[in-house]
């Protein structure tokens, strides 16, 4: 929290800046302002959703004391934006607060911590540390299955990116029944032809050539190519999108990828 001169210097420099930017700006509807930060992003201008996203922060710990979900959730939304601009390390340090914070004021099996141990375990497999993200995987899973119920979409999302950390480190033959068993939650859920639906079956692609089942994994990048409108696959295969969950929590977080090599550079999709 900032001190009594500096916030009161803050909040003047606020209200001019409110006096020139458009509506949402100002906005402390978390929705309006997570569609304006994709908006800025897609139109490459990472610093001005920093911007945002930092305000929004501000904004919330004027409102809540930074021991408050409501501040956890905006935090969360910063790393999100600051690990799209490559700032990984501040990113990783915000979710370990947010994490702190939410299982403080939430208790340790909340839905909202599984949603704290996803962020930071698909930020820990973007930076290659999928050794460090199998345990905060496998306690979201295990949080989520209790709380949620085994057969609930963020369910198929944990069980997604721990079989995505788990085939990263090679443990193939544990990796693939969570992989499937993901692919039949989203099937259920989300229908044949969601784009949800063409993440887990790359990733299954992945797995099926790295044990020289060729032909299933011809045929289900076929699938998730007719899904996602691509062409045919040229030498190398894209690697899967890590899948993010939304969370419970009234504000949501939302967040790329670059797994080790030899795989390419994997994008994000958001449920």
């Amino acid at each position: 929290m900032t001190g009594l001169l500096s916030r009161t210097v803050l909040l003047a420099a606020l209200l001019i800046l409110c006096l020139e930017m458009p509506a949402v700006a100002q906005s402390d509807d978390p929705d309006a302002v997570n569609r304006r930060i994709l908006e800025l992003q897609r139109a490459g201008k990472r610093k001005e959703a920093i911007e945002l996203a930092e305000r929004y922060v501000e904004r919330v710990d004027e409102r809540y004391d930074d021991d408050h979900p409501e501040y956890a959730a905006a935090l969360r939304l910063l790393a999100g934006v600051l690990q799209e601009g490559g700032r990984v390390a501040k990113s990783e340090r915000l979710l370990h607060r947010a994490l702190r914070i939410d299982e403080r004021s939430l208790g340790p099996d909340h839905p909202t911590i599984a949603v704290d141990l996803n962020e930071l375990g698909v930020l820990l497999i973007d930076a290659s540390r999928s050794a460090e993200a199998e345990p905060l995987l496998r306690r979201a899973l295990e949080i989520d299955e209790q709380s949620l119920g085994p057969e609930h979409r963020n369910v198929a999302v944990d069980l997604f990116n721990l079989g995505a950390s788990l085939r990263r480190q090679g443990n193939l033959a544990e990796a693939e029944p969570l992989l499937r068993r993901a692919l039949a939650i989203e099937e259920r859920v989300f229908g044949p032809s969601h784009p949800r639906v063409a993440a887990v079956l790359a990733e299954l692609v992945l797995l099926l050539r790295a044990t020289q089942r060729n032909a299933e994994a011809e045929q289900l990048d076929r699938r998730a190519r007719a899904i996602t409108g691509r062409p045919p696959a040229a030498a190398k295969p894209r690697a899967t999108p890590v899948a993010r969950k939304p969370a419970p929590a009234p504000a949501p977080v939302q967040p790329k990828q670059a797994p080790a090599a030899p795989e390419p550079e994997v994008p994000h999709i958001r449920p």
